[in-house]
Order: C-alpha cells, then structure tokens, then sequence
C-alpha cells in the first residue's frame, strides 16, 4: 500500500468521523436553554466560509467532486449550527448577541 492510498483511507474515514461529529453540537443546541449561548457565530460562520472556499477550490482548481462534496457537506453542518443558534437566540429575543445576556 501506497502512501498516497493511506492518506486516502484516513482522509475518508475521518471525513465519516468528522461529519458524525457535528451531531453532539446539534444535539446540545436544540436542547440548551439558554439561548446556545456558547456558540459563536464569527467562529462557525467562518468554518462555513472556508469549507465553502474548499468546495470551490476542489471544483475549480482540482476536479474533484468528491473533495467538493464532503466540504458542502461540512458547510452544511455549520449552517445549520448557525442557524439552530439563531432560531434558540430568537426564541430568548437575543438572536443577533454573539455572548451570552446579562
């Protein structure tokens, strides 16, 4: 086996990992509440951003579609971050405050 088929294998099982890993998040925001006051939307927005960027990148520069996929998929989970953020903020009449109230 190649060094270049062992990075892929771990590019894909922590790809897996990695995707699975965004569901505690969302599960711990939709059960807070406090308004998920511990969530930054400057940090999950920029994570967003940049797997987005990667997509593109990987679309553009690479063709490689799987590359592309697995960001989108990525951005997605910190979309919805943001967005369960939002609508727990929203439901406290705080949805913009990137802290928690006082």
């Amino acid at each position: 086996m190649q060094l270049s088929d062992v990075t892929l294998v771990g590019f894909l099982c922590l790809g897996s990992v990695r995707c699975l890993a965004y569901v505690p998040q969302i599960v711990r925001i939709v059960r807070d509440e406090n308004g998920a006051s511990a969530i930054s939307y400057t940090t999950w927005s920029t994570w967003a951003l940049a797997h987005l960027v990667t997509a593109l990148y990987a679309c553009v520069n690479l063709n490689d579609t799987y590359l592309a996929t697995v960001s989108c998929a990525y951005a997605l989970c910190c979309i919805v971050v943001v967005c369960l953020t939002a609508m727990k903020r929203g439901q406290r009449g705080a949805w913009l405050i990137d802290r928690p109230r006082a």
